[in-house]
């Protein structure tokens, strides 16, 4: 199998019941840059980020994930993302450019061997650099969101998904035996990514 070629992590949306208080939060408190808003979510980025957002928080019934998202290397990448999860039997949903999340084009929308929603895309909305916009910065000022934490009672399985994706291992922790506990995961040399 061709797995497809992820070149960063890209954004998470999460379902919020509340946007009134995920704004407090997320803009006022951490100091994301809410990019766009409408009545069902908002869209946030770091002020160190060039894409339209890193954040999605969409108004749902209970919070929670609603996926993360890698950015792939070419547009090909997106049709190898449907093709491996095919393969292995996951479920795909194929997005054209305006079905899914806003500011992003085509994409495939994954269940991965581990049950978490993934969505592999490569086109994205562009924005303007915020970086030296002192006038907007306030809370934590967030500078970008660079990588995922994801935990799951088998992670030697989510290693070997992530293995298969292309990642790298920068460290593990191992028990006396050798069993795998936790593993840092990159697919870029630098820190996170």
């Amino acid at each position: 199998m061709n797995a497809p070629d992820v070149i960063r992590s890209a954004y998470a949306q999460l379902a919020v019941t509340d946007l009134g208080a995920a704004r407090w939060f997320w803009v006022d408190m951490l100091g994301f840059y809410l990019q766009y808003e409408d009545t069902d979510a908002l869209y946030l980025r770091g002020t160190d980020e060039l894409t339209h957002h890193s954040l999605v928080l969409r108004k749902g019934e209970i919070a929670a994930l609603d996926h993360i998202a890698y950015r792939v290397r070419t547009p090909e990448d997106v049709d190898k993302a449907e093709k491996f999860f095919t393969e292995l039997g996951r479920p795909v949903k194929r997005l054209k450019k305006g079905e899914g999340t806003r500011g992003i084009g085509d994409a495939v929308r994954v269940v991965d061997p581990l049950g978490f929603p993934v969505e592999f895309f490569y086109e994205i909305e562009h924005a303007e650099r915020l970086i030296q916009r002192y006038d907007i910065r306030h809370g934590a000022e967030i500078a970008r969101l660079d990588h995922f934490n994801i935990c799951t009672p088998d992670i030697p399985a989510a290693y070997a998904h992530y293995k298969s994706l292309g990642f790298g291992c920068s460290e593990t922790i191992e028990g006396d035996e050798h069993e795998l506990y936790a593993a840092w995961m990159y697919r870029k040399q630098t820190v996170h990514d």
